[in-house]
């Protein structure tokens, strides 16, 4: 019983030094899905602030899904508005589960998280802050069992060695 103690003990430390150990990451929020009904309507928005524009990073959506989310894919409009106003729309397709039906995330009981790479080693045009909003583009209105939806920006790891 002293060892399961001290194991747990030993996790929940470990759980709270790992995180900041992760220099690369610059950001990275989650939004609560209200209800877990993803409405058409509702668009998820996030500030990143960009130091240098001369760097690659690497862009990853984040879902939470209910293990009774009806499809194995989803459709999201994402659009980067740069800090001079300029705006991109991306229309991407993530897939959540296999052609079995097995969700393809780090499962928790009826809850499932994807990190789910958007853009990678890209350059952001200059410094400053960026407003990226993600909306659903399913044909449903109202998306269900959807429970949180992120974004994580970090820095990309730069190959050096020369081939």
């Amino acid at each position: 019983m002293k060892k399961i103690v001290h194991l747990f003990i030993g996790l929940i430390i470990l759980s709270m030094i790992l995180p900041s150990c992760d220099s690369s990451k610059i950001y990275e929020k989650n939004l609560n899905i209200p209800d877990g009904i993803w409405n058409v309507g509702h668009v998820a928005k996030f500030d990143v602030q960009i130091s240098d524009s001369k760097i690659p990073y690497n862009l990853y959506v984040n879902i939470r899904n209910a293990s009774l989310y009806p499809t194995n894919n989803i459709w999201l409009f994402v659009t980067t508005n740069s800090p001079q106003g300029k705006a991109q729309r991306d229309t991407v397709e993530f897939i959540l589960a296999n052609e079995k039906g097995e969700w393809l995330g780090d499962g928790a009981g009826d809850y499932w998280d994807s990190q789910l790479m958007y853009k990678k080693s890209v350059l952001f045009p200059s410094a400053g802050n960026f407003k990226l909003e993600i909306q659903h583009g399913m044909r449903m209105e109202n998306l269900p069992f959807i429970l949180e939806i992120g974004l994580r920006v970090e820095k990309a790891k730069i190959d050096t060695e020369k081939k």
